[in-house]
């Protein structure tokens, strides 16, 4: 919860302080998050986010990681009660020391109030983040503007290093429709 409070102080100095009168915001994955939580927050403060790698709520990914860690050593029974309790015990403690609330909320329930126009991009083969957490951001933003890229076989936070030139032509594209 905290990040998305530094997205918007810095968005705060750079309109008062340095005079900036337009602010695009640019994260990767949690960054990506925090943006579209700031902008959730206090509608209009942005005016416009290029997300790579959102993660729809921190609890549900933290939940698919802790699966994949455990599988191996808990029943795979999803109704088994040591498995629900570990899964829900250690996701709380991982939230917590991250800096977030124990609300299940995320990027994907703030998107609903985000009106800047949103772009987001996502790696098809991103094992961190799958992809599925950027589509379901994407689907829910109702926004007039938003755009939605996959990019193929890129892993996480590195689309701009898989397909540099493409990366830069369709963020130039998104924010000349955005904000021009």
């Amino acid at each position: 919860d905290t990040l998305r409070l530094d997205v918007l102080s810095a968005v705060r100095y750079l309109r008062k302080a340095q005079g900036a009168k337009r602010v695009v915001v640019v994260g990767t994955s949690t960054g990506a998050s925090s943006a579209i939580l700031a902008e959730g927050i206090y509608p209009g403060s942005i005016d416009a986010i290029i997300a790579e790698n959102p993660f729809s709520r921190p609890a549900d990914l933290f939940r698919l990681h802790l699966n994949e860690t455990l599988k191996n050593y808990l029943s795979q029974n999803q109704h088994h009660i040591m498995r629900r309790l570990t899964f829900w015990y250690f996701s709380r403690i991982l939230l917590i020391r991250a800096g977030h609330s124990l609300r299940n909320t995320g990027a994907v329930d703030a998107v609903k109030n985000v009106k800047c126009p949103l772009f987001v991009l996502h790696g098809t083969s991103d094992e961190v983040v799958p992809i599925s957490h950027g589509e379901a951001i994407y689907q829910a933003a109702t926004c007039d503007v938003k755009a939605f890229w996959a990019a193929k076989d890129a892993i996480h936070c590195a689309l701009f290093d898989k397909y540099p030139e493409e990366w830069k032509s369709r963020a130039l594209n998104f924010l000349e429709q955005a904000v021009c």
